[in-house]
């Protein structure tokens, strides 16, 4: 029976969680006081939007997964915060279920940072956990905490490794939600086509939405199309996949951040009658000891109250929502309670901090976070300010993986087989190498050889095998002359260039003269 009643929670995941609730139920008449049954019930229940019943559920023993799973039912139903539960013996046939509900309890209690740390120590054993199921959901989860942080460049290399698995055709319920964070992940990004791609899909695939997975793809849906600046059918978009007005088929969270999405709409049709509305709807949700959706309901109070020219509301409630939302490692809801607060500033006269807003432009530009970058730069336009060209957070501000990538791109390689070397998409290593740029103040990737340290760079003896003649056309290159400069520099013609640099590619072993610069640099 154990085994049945496992693979009946990774059916009630990837496919149709009603079928595995039936399932659930027979088994339940039959063992009514077996704690797994109980907790595999109340975790159906969640699944099929009966949030009232599963919240009723109390785990009748101290079982490991009855507490995980209750954890889970309570942060869901309830925005309750849960205390971290015990582990399971080694070798359990719930590992899979129990990481699922642990990491999911933290990301709906919006325990951002922690939701990240679960996932990553989760993730070794559920490779061929179900098929794979429960791994891909924990990717999905991980790409989710990282999108929240801000860390738009990680969270795509993420996901992606959960939409190129070959399994993903037996993972219907993932695949939909992976291709909903793909696409909120995108629209950060400053790529607002896959929201537009992933809303027409998912009307297609969902023209009736009824379980807590098929109405959690509209939220992000949502959220994609909130960051890729289109108001326009949002409302509608919320609304059918939330079940009405008041949100029935959503966790209690997602009604908060959902009536984020509405206030926002509302205002930028100059409805503040209804961003009211909606607003007192957001107010009614049990929600006082959660720091993510609390930061969310103060975002709206600070965007109505900027709407109705009562900016001193305004700075209060986004400097309360950037604190909250800090509490629990939303970086991504920092930035914008932040860029709120400027805003608001801006409308009360005060002096613009243009130093911090220039170091938002800086952590979002290392992040990928492209949308967050031109807001932060938009409103020091506002102010009358430019942004500094100066090196963003330089090296020491780059990621590990961003990092290699600019070392490759020294190197020379072209992005396609930086890509192939380190098993990420073109779309990703491009994500990379914006970050660099931005992060090292580079204008171009020849500059990015120009500002790697040293001691990072590749071996820069083969520099010392040169001609003086191949090394002054080096040198050059490094500078970044173009061929017609270096021609009228150094007395030669263009074509005599054009051979120098085609024998230092194949002296130095690099494909570009951004390879060139970074072997000079180095020497």
């Amino acid at each position: 029976m154990t085994l049945a009643l496992g693979d009946m929670a990774a059916l009630a995941l990837s496919h149709d969680p009603a079928a595995a609730l039936a399932q659930i139920e027979a088994h339940l008449d039959l063992e009514p006081d077996c704690p797994e049954v109980g907790a595999l019930h109340a975790f159906a229940l969640v699944l099929t939007c009966q949030f009232d019943a599963a919240a009723a559920w109390v785990p009748a023993s101290d079982d490991v997964l009855a507490g995980a799973v209750a954890g889970f039912v309570a942060a869901v139903c309830q925005a309750d915060v849960p205390c971290p539960g015990g582990t399971l013996e080694p070798g359990s046939p719930y590992a899979g279920l129990h990481a699922f509900v642990a990491v999911e309890a933290a990301m709906s209690a919006g325990q951002i940072a922690r939701a990240e740390v679960l996932a990553r120590a989760a993730e070794p054993e559920l490779v061929d956990v179900d098929g794979g199921t429960y791994w891909a959901w924990n990717r999905v989860a991980l790409a989710r905490s990282l999108a929240f942080q801000g860390r738009f460049t990680e969270a795509r290399e993420t996901i992606e490794a959960a939409l190129s698995d070959p399994r993903r055709s037996a993972w219907p319920a993932v695949d939909r939600i992976a291709r909903g964070v793909r696409a909120f992940v995108a629209a950060h990004e400053g790529d607002a086509g896959p929201a537009g791609d992933f809303v027409l899909r998912l009307r297609a695939e969902l023209p009736a939405p009824t379980t807590y997975l098929e109405s959690a793809a509209f939220v992000l849906a949502a959220f994609a199309e909130q960051a890729a600046g289109r108001a326009d059918g949002i409302d509608e978009l919320v609304l059918h996949g939330g079940g009405g007005a008041y949100l029935p088929r959503y966790q209690i969270v997602d009604r908060v951040y959902v009536y984020e999405v509405l206030v926002e709409s509302a205002l930028v049709r100059g409805d503040s009658t209804a961003a009211q509305v909606w607003l007192e709807r957001a107010e009614g949700l049990p929600t006082e000891a959660h720091d993510m959706a609390g930061a969310a309901v103060a975002r709206c109070r600070a965007r109505l109250a900027l709407a109705l020219d009562d900016p001193a509301t305004g700075v209060r409630e986004s400097e309360l929502s950037g604190q909250r939302a800090a509490l629990v490692g939303g970086s991504l809801e920092v930035f914008r309670s932040a860029l709120l607060q400027a805003v608001a500033s801006r409308a009360q006269g005060a002096p613009v901090d243009s130093e911090g807003l220039e170091q938002i432009v800086r952590l979002a530009a290392s992040t990928g976070a492209r949308v967050v970058r031109e807001w932060a730069v938009r409103e020091l336009s506002a102010r009358g300010r430019r942004l500094r060209n100066v090196p963003g957070q330089g090296w020491d501000g780059l990621t590990d993986r961003q990092r290699l990538v600019a070392v490759l791109a020294a190197q020379g390689l072209r992005n396609r087989e930086i890509g192939a070397q380190l098993f990420v998409s073109e779309r990703t290593v491009e994500g990379h190498i914006a970050a660099v740029l931005d992060a090292l103040g580079a204008p171009s990737r020849v500059g990015i050889g120009q500002r790697i340290p040293v001691e990072s760079l590749v071996d820069s003896r083969a520099v010392d095998l040169l001609t003086p003649r191949q090394r002054g056309v080096a040198v050059l290159v490094a500078e970044g002359y173009s061929n017609a400069a270096i021609a009228t520099t150094l007395g030669i013609s263009e074509k005599t260039v054009e051979k120098h640099i085609s024998d230092l590619f194949a002296r130095l072993q690099v494909q570009s003269r951004a390879g060139v610069a970074a072997l000079v640099r180095a020497g």
